[in-house]
């Protein structure tokens, strides 16, 4: 059965560089270009004896130069065409180009001994690739390789890195080298292999004799005891399952060519409600579930079934009331979980229930203790008679002080006593007469109807503080005649 795992491997590892020297052809500058003519001209004049073409060519130079500064500098570019053949000359003539020679120094590559492979730019060569006459292709040199040199800049033999490496059904081991897979010798394989495997004596999970498909890593000390890292935990089939906000990271191990090997997979809640129902009833059964974050557990409580999800509700609002667990409720409320609740976890629903839920709160309890706001919100038909006697009491006595603060602003705006009171000195009583008169006339007969209880006793104490003093405007006009 073929496997593939993660491994730690100190393979021997060289890092090269390769310079490159190369001809290649650039636009020729009107001096190289002159000097090219002068060579292949006077060449060509003088036959076979390149040397008496040079010399004609050097006394042309001085006849046009002198002994200025240009004349050394064409000389040396004559010196260096004359080293052209006459068909490289006639291409600078023809084509206006140069033979340059260059050299590239950047390209560098990784070398494996063991594995007889090469890296380069994220592929896999077989052999030492700088070896290739490929090599200049592979760096995008364009032109003539004139010379190649090889140095290692980096010998990293010996240091531990992680590869992966494939078992294979016919007893091979392969290397992972840039997505590509190599032999490496048993020999070399067990040479190279660093091991950090813990003692799992006292590991009470199932160690799987067989593993298959890839995920696999190294089970190292660090791996093991990360097992631990978190409080609360279950065994599912003799895996290890850690309980994290959004997911369960489940672990397996298995022993193989001699190794103990670990695979972890992160299990999502989302979509999944025996993993969903599993952890709640670990948690309950931990007596863990206000540690755990409650916005996460509410999400949580989306994915279980809805028995479940409530005993996990019931028993975490019983030790602490939360808003979001408070909704989690409401929301199984709504679906018809109506039986089954504890008072002591309604009661902490009713202080979190939105106005829209009341209704279906009511009809579960009515005992809860509804305030007489909450009475108002819900349905009038589903109130038990006390309750309903409530409400009507209560709205009689809103209306009957709706009608006191309409009859005082009313009196107040048929008498004309706001535009009246500015005949008079102005003192403090004119002052807070008009501040109520503008706060009160007029707001109240658009929207006294709109408001809540509480504003409208609001009101009335503004109302009744209104009437003294007009009362008190009133005498003070009379007394001016």
């Amino acid at each position: 059965m073929k496997l593939q795992v993660r491994l730690k491997l100190s393979l021997n590892k060289e890092v090269k560089r390769i310079k490159i020297s190369y001809n290649t052809f650039e636009k020729a500058p009107f001096d190289k270009y002159l000097a090219a003519s002068l060579a292949l001209r006077t060449r060509q004049l003088a036959g076979r004896f390149r040397q008496a073409a040079t010399t004609e060519a050097f006394a042309y130079i001085d006849e046009i130069t002198g002994s200025g500064s240009l004349n050394p500098h064409l000389k040396e570019l004559l010196n260096e065409a004359a080293k052209l053949s006459n068909e490289e000359l006639q291409k600078v003539l023809d084509d206006s180009l140069v033979s340059v020679l260059r050299m590239n120094n950047k390209n560098r590559y990784t070398y494996y001994p063991q594995l007889g492979v090469s890296e380069f730019r994220g592929k896999a060569y077989d052999g030492d690739m700088g070896a290739s006459a490929d090599f200049a292709y592979l760096c995008g040199i364009e032109g003539k390789v004139v010379s190649t040199e090889f140095e290692i800049v980096s010998d990293q033999s010996g240091k531990a890195e992680q590869y992966p490496v494939s078992f294979e059904e016919n007893g091979k081991i392969r290397v992972g080298i840039a997505s590509e897979f190599f032999d490496i010798s048993d020999e070399d394989f067990r040479e190279v292999l660093e091991t950090d495997m813990p003692d799992i004596k006292g590991y009470r999970g199932k160690v799987h004799k067989t593993a298959d498909g890839d995920g696999w890593r190294m089970l190292t000390k660090s791996a093991y005891n990360n097992l631990a890292d978190g409080d609360y935990f279950f065994d599912e089939k003799g895996d290890h399952c850690l309980i994290r906000n959004d997911s369960v990271r489940k672990t397996e191990i298995a022993e193989a060519h001699g190794l103990y090997i670990y695979r972890e997979r992160i299990l999502p809640y989302v979509g999944n409600r025996e993993l969903s129902n599993t952890v709640l009833t670990v948690m309950i059964e931990k007596n863990a579930l206000t540690r755990y974050n409650a916005a996460s557990l509410a999400n949580l409580l989306k994915e279980a079934e809805d028995k479940v999800a409530q005993s996990v509700v019931n028993a975490y609002l019983m030790k602490k009331a939360d808003r979001d667990i408070a909704f989690a409720a409401v929301g199984l409320l709504r679906k018809g979980i109506v039986t089954g609740w504890s008072m002591q976890s309604l009661s902490v629903v009713l202080r979190y229930a939105p106005g829209d839920s009341l209704n279906v709160l009511y009809k579960v309890s009515p005992r809860l203790g509804f305030s007489i706001e909450q009475l108002l919100k819900i349905d009038r038909d589903i109130l038990v008679p006390t309750d309903r006697s409530k409400v009507e009491e209560y709205i009689n006595d809103i209306n009957k002080k709706k009608s006191v603060i309409l009859s005082i602003t009313g009196e107040i705006t048929a008498k004309g006593l706001r535009e009246k009171a500015k005949q008079l000195t102005s003192n403090d009583e004119t002052k807070r007469f008009s501040r109520l008169c503008n706060e009160l006339i007029g707001h109240v007969d658009k929207g006294i109807d709109e408001v809540s209880p509480s504003e409208v006793d609001e009101w009335l104490k503004k109302a009744m503080q209104l009437k003294e003093l007009a009362e008190k405007i009133e005498a003070r006009l009379a007394a001016n005649g």
